[in-house]
């Protein structure tokens, strides 16, 4: 498992595509962790921009236990895409937040619990795992997938 959040990019080479992985925390700050910096967090993500590579970025944000992304959240999403981003996923709220294109570029700002532990209601009992896929750097098939946790962080895909 690859480490992302500590500074530098993580990249992965995959049927001869290049992926590079961002991530920031929006939330602390905390000392060695990325943490997000508006006033050259724009010029980070587009140092690591590489034409013909996927750029992903990455966030640790927004508020706990909520359906929709903060306005803080859709303004970072949206500036992290104006600087090149091909993707921003993001993570914290415990609950499935909303998606969006934005420049013909996905963001999901949250993808819920995956394995966790809260039981207590049906939000944090979901998740969603997604499948891009890519014809070199251009986006041709996006999947999601439900997710339902049971039994204390047992998760299982949510089919109907």
């Amino acid at each position: 498992i690859a480490v992302v959040g500590l500074g530098d990019p993580v990249k992965i080479t995959k049927n001869d595509q290049t992926f590079t992985y961002l991530s920031f925390t929006d939330i602390g700050p905390y000392p060695g962790i990325a943490n997000v910096d508006l006033a050259t967090f724009s010029d980070e993500v587009k140092k690591h921009k590489i034409e013909g590579e996927v750029l992903i970025v990455t966030f640790h944000w927004g508020h706990e236990y909520k359906s929709t992304p903060s306005e803080g959240q859709v303004n970072l999403a949206h500036l992290a895409i104006d600087a090149g981003a091909d993707l921003v996923v993001g993570a914290h709220p415990h609950w499935v937040q909303t998606n969006e294109l934005y420049m013909g570029k996905p963001i999901y700002y949250s993808l819920g619990n995956f394995i966790f532990d809260q039981e207590w209601s049906p939000e944090t009992k979901r998740g969603l795992v997604i499948l891009l896929t890519y014809d070199g750097n251009t986006l041709v098939q996006t999947d999601e997938m439900p997710v339902l946790i049971e039994n204390f962080g047992q998760p299982r895909l949510d089919i109907n």
